[in-house]
């Protein structure tokens, strides 16, 4: 196995738990009930894989290919309504910094995965293609967090 191959098999499961957790809190924090903590988890964490694919001529997007990553974000989401449904407010708040170090961690690994899909599928020579890739990954992320 090819060392990009384990990284890459390796980065995009930690970094759709990363994700699922940030937007699955956002979520939490906002009172939504279980429904709605993984449908935000869910569209947080696989959003823009999904929109990554697609820019890349992947149809149907890989999350529909392989259950593991929306298993993933519904299990994180899940574990998270958990922990704030019964969990005091101070405490979530105190989880706060965990959450920015699972969106920094977040960032770079799905940079390093949407460069790396680019050059496989092709567009190595596009570099603007291979940075907008990621950029545009972690825009539709957040956006979904935040909303």
């Amino acid at each position: 196995m090819e060392l990009t191959s384990l990284i890459f098999d390796i980065a995009e499961p930690v970094g759709i738990f990363a994700f699922a957790v940030s937007g699955a809190s956002v979520a939490a924090k906002r009172g939504l009930d279980i429904f709605g903590v993984i449908f935000i988890g869910l569209t947080t964490a696989l959003g823009g894989g999904v929109m990554r694919d697609v820019l890349l001529g992947y149809v149907p997007p890989r999350m529909f290919e392989n259950g593991t990553a929306v298993c993933i974000a519904v299990l994180t989401s899940v574990g998270v309504f958990i922990y704030a449904k019964y969990q005091k407010a101070a405490s979530i708040a105190r989880a706060d910094w965990v959450i920015n170090f699972l969106d920094a961690v977040w960032l770079a690994v799905f940079s390093i995965t949407g460069v790396q899909l680019a050059t496989d599928a092709g567009f190595a020579n596009n570099a603007f293609l291979c940075i907008f890739l990621p950029s545009q990954q972690a825009l539709a992320a957040e956006f979904c967090a935040t909303c």
